[in-house]
């Protein structure tokens, strides 16, 4: 690692190096061409100035020839003597050698006498014609020095009347152009159109064998694409150039310009090695800067270098300690941004350690998301929480669920900041603590507390707190409602006293149980009798114990009202339990005492003259089977299970039932069928809690048999054995008033007898009845074993089909009726005939009820009596 820091400072030196060379490179290349085109342009500047200056100088003589000249001609009467005065002292103030005046035929003088012909000179001509001018190079008369002639006419009314000029040395023009510029390096020529030099610049290096400028093309070499050719069409057509050239191995740049005056030009020219020179000083200043930036370049890394070494060496250490910190967090932390996607930009080891995936499982596997990572069922919960809170703080605190790679769930408490970065973005900086554990001790907590409170709400217990300093009590309880308690009372131990929630009996005791726990005992028990919301007393045991301060001074009292109704109930009831027995002892043949808690026999007391042949033991439910299977009668056994079966035994006591009464027969151990009563008992032990179950066996045979005889008469017609009126009315509508009778057929028959009067008349009450008897067993005979039949009247019979298969079955059984009731009966003198004539009526078409059904069938039967009797109809609509 340190190798790689090393090496890329190392390729980040040389960068700079590299970077710094071509920097400098760049800045001297730069530098070179802008003072190269600096000094080009300072020449050709230079050339224009000399140009100028020239031009300035030359038109300055011309003005002045022209002013003389006008003083000349503008002077009437002035003598020659006065003119040639003049010209004299002219010449002597002015920079012009001389100073000439001519006549018209080219006869010029000067101040001094002399006289001379310049007739055929061109500036004489030209001035002549009217134009002031400057002549060409020529020698001076006077030294042989070269010349030039400024020639101005002389007018005199309009007219040109002679010419006033005057000669100047060229030598005297150096002066405008010596090269003050480039430390007089430079050089400068003035020559004509046709190439012949006016004049050079004395400090340069001219050559003086160079006296046209085709001798200068001579000397020197230019690139290919320029020649002389080229540099006297420029001249020709009034052009400024510039030149690039070698002279005598040297290179060097030229300008020319033209003058403006007579076609002269101004070639102005300097060494390149000057301003390589220039260049060569600026280059030097630039290395010298650049070494120096170098050097505090360098130095300013190897601060740096060193800071930041310390820098890391710190960083390490505090990211040592924070990650040592954030790994020892049962968690981790994350950061994340914020927008459309809270993307993880940093998740610690202890994140990574804690939800069991990796960086890269987390990237592809849950899209690198914050909320994916979290239990789906929570998504949206802690979407809106975190919305909510950050509208109030920037510290969000949330708590949810995640399922690790193993697939168990963790909780954790995420507390997270919102902080802007400095790249100007906000980013969540998360904490994250695995509260898994205590989620579970808290749920755990729950659920005790819950089980305490479903606890007491499925009894009237009531936990409340005693404070010792105000006398007050807390009630914690929902079931104090059922005490008519408020939550808070103040006074407490006098509020139950004088509301009457503490029975009179009970208040001395009540009052001493809270004054033995204010003098110190650490626990007090007691039991009391305490009045619910309905004004009913109820046993309460109150368990008091004592919370102590440092000094060991009691402050405070946790209390416990115990509902114990029912196990006082238990005692009294068991107490009474005891009582009975003693007494049952004496009438029932045997006593059992069972442990339904247990399923066992616990006890039994049988007499001995008994003949019940059994003596249980063992289990409860395995000797019932044995009993009913034996000794039960059958028509007995269903009822007898329904009662005394383990499973129903105990459905019964939870259902609120404490005793079982059941008659019912049995064979003795003779195969002699008894009636016998059994009556349990059941109640809770208050000892052990366990249901218990006393049973009392009497004989009640004797009893029982006369109840079924007197049962038998009362119900029974006495003179055909038959049911009587009121019994069969009420056998038919306690059968009509069953559910599952609606979802079938049954039939209602009325038959009555058929002159039947004629046979108590004529044969006596007693044939009658013999009668009655006889068409009583023809019922009993023709009609099943569960339809009703009884005897309604004198002569008039009921008969209640169940369950009739169709309309044909009924009409058979009536025709079957009629067969058999029809009979003749012979006295002393005639005989008489017997007959039944029968209505009936269909339930449900024709009725539900007893008397719906009463009345149809009735009233067919006297039809059917109308009709010619010996007959049946069945009710319709239309009868």
């Amino acid at each position: 690692m340190k190798n790689k820091k090393f090496i890329g400072y190392a390729l980040g030196l040389i960068f700079i190096c590299v970077f710094v060379m071509f920097s400098l490179w760049d800045f001297t290349y730069n530098v070179n061409s802008l003072v190269e085109k600096s000094k080009k342009m300072h020449l050709e500047e230079l050339s224009l100035q000399s140009s100028n200056t020239i031009n300035v100088k030359l038109n300055s003589l011309t003005k002045f020839i022209n002013s003389i000249s006008k003083i000349i001609s503008e002077s009437e009467g002035m003598k020659k003597e006065d003119i040639m005065k003049l010209l004299n002292d002219v010449s002597k103030e002015s920079d012009f050698e001389k100073i000439y005046i001519a006549c018209p035929d080219g006869t010029a003088y000067t101040g001094d006498g002399k006289v001379y012909n310049i007739s055929q000179h061109s500036y004489f001509k030209k001035a002549m014609k009217g134009e002031s001018n400057i002549s060409e190079i020529i020698k001076s008369s006077v030294n042989n020095e070269n010349s030039f002639i400024v020639a101005s006419p002389m007018y005199k009314n309009g007219k040109v009347i002679g010419v006033l000029y005057g000669s100047y040395y060229t030598s005297k023009l150096s002066e405008f152009i010596d090269v003050t510029s480039f430390n007089g390096e430079g050089s400068t020529y003035i020559f004509e159109k046709s190439g012949n030099l006016v004049l050079k610049s004395t400090p340069g290096e001219t050559d003086d064998t160079i006296n046209n400028v085709s001798d200068f093309f001579d000397f020197i070499y230019v690139r290919e694409d320029y020649s002389y050719k080229n540099f006297i069409e420029d001249i020709s057509n009034k052009k400024s150039g510039f030149l690039e050239y070698k002279f005598k191995g040297k290179e060097e740049y030229a300008t020319y310009t033209p003058v403006g005056i007579n076609d002269w030009y101004v070639l102005s020219f300097i060494p390149k090695a000057l301003i390589v020179k220039e260049i060569s000083k600026i280059n030097k200043l630039a290395i010298l800067l650049t070494t120096k930036n170098f050097i505090a370049l360098s130095i300013l890394i190897l601060i740096v270098f060193y800071k930041e070494k310390k820098s890391k060496e710190k960083l390490v250490k505090a990211n040592l300690e924070i990650s040592s910190l954030t790994n020892n967090i049962p968690g981790g932390v994350f950061k994340c941004s914020v927008g459309e996607k809270y993307e993880f930009v940093f998740l610690s080891d202890g994140f990574i350690n804690l939800f069991e995936y990796t960086k890269e499982e987390i990237k592809y596997m849950f899209n690198n998301n914050f909320y994916d990572v979290i239990y789906k069922d929570d998504v949206d919960r802690v979407k809106n929480e975190f919305a909510l809170q950050i509208l109030e703080s920037k510290v969000v605190e949330i708590e949810y669920r995640m399922i690790t790679k193993s697939g168990n769930f963790v909780w954790v408490v995420n507390k997270c900041e919102l902080i802007k970065d400095s790249d100007g973005k906000e980013y969540f900086y998360c904490v994250l603590v695995d509260v898994t554990d205590l989620k579970k001790v808290e749920e755990e907590l729950k659920i005790n507390e819950e089980r305490l409170r479903i606890a007491l709400s499925k009894t009237s217990n009531i936990v409340f707190d005693y404070y010792m300093h105000t006398k007050s009590i807390h009630v914690s309880s929902d079931v104090s409602l059922i005490y008519g308690l408020q939550k808070n009372i103040e006074n407490g131990i006098e509020y139950f006293i004088d509301s009457g929630t503490i029975h009179p009996d009970f208040v001395d005791v009540f009052k001493e149980s809270f004054n033995k726990m204010e003098k110190g005992e650490e626990s007090v028990v007691s039991v009391i009798k305490t009045r619910l919301v309905n004004g009913k007393y109820i046993w309460n045991r109150m368990t008091l114990t004592n919370l102590f301060n440092g000094a060991e001074i009691p402050i405070r009292a946790i209390g416990l009202l115990e509902d114990i109704n029912e196990q006082k109930k238990a005692e009294m009831q068991y107490n009474q339990e005891e009582q009975y027995r003693k007494a049952m002892l004496s009438e029932a043949i045997a006593i059992y005492e069972i442990n339904f808690s247990q399923d066992k026999f616990i006890s039994s007391n049988i007499k001995s003259d008994n003949n019940l042949g059994l003596r249980p033991a063992g289990k409860y439910s395995e000797v019932m089977e044995a009993i009913v299977a034996d000794i039960v009668f059958i028509s007995d056994r269903e009822n007898f299970k329904k009662v005394f079966y383990y499973e129903n035994v105990l459905d019964s006591y939870n259902k609120g039932v404490n005793e079982l009464k059941l008659e019912y027969r049995r064979y003795d151990i003779n195969g002699k069928i008894l009636w016998e009563l059994c009556t349990m008992h059941l109640l809770k032990d208050p000892q052990s809690n366990q249901l218990k179950g006393f049973a009392y066996i009497k004989d009640i045979d004797k009893q029982k048999k006369e109840e079924i005889e007197l049962k038998f008469k009362a119900e029974r017609d006495i003179l055909t054995g038959i049911y009587n009126k009121g019994t069969t009315e009420t056998l038919i509508k306690r059968f009509l008033s069953l559910d599952r009778v609606k979802e079938s057929s049954h039939a209602f028959f009325i038959i009555d007898l058929d002159d039947f009067k004629a046979i108590n008349d004529n044969l006596g009450h007693v044939f009658g009845d013999k009668v009655l008897v006889e068409v009583s067993k023809k019922l009993t005979s023709i009609f099943r074993e569960d339809d009703i039949i009884g005897r309604i009247g004198g002569d008039e019979f009921v008969v209640f089909i169940k369950n009739m298969k169709n309309i044909k079955f009924i009409e058979n059984k009536a025709i079957e009726l009629c067969n058999a009731f029809r009979n003749y009966y012979t006295g002393e003198n005639k005989s008489y005939k017997v007959s039944c004539s029968i209505g009936i009526s269909i339930m449900p078409n024709h009725g539900t009820t007893f008397i719906e059904l009463y009345e149809k069938a009735d009233k067919v039967l006297y039809h059917s009596k109308n009709q010619g009797k010996d007959r049946f109809i069945i009710f319709n609509d239309s009868i």
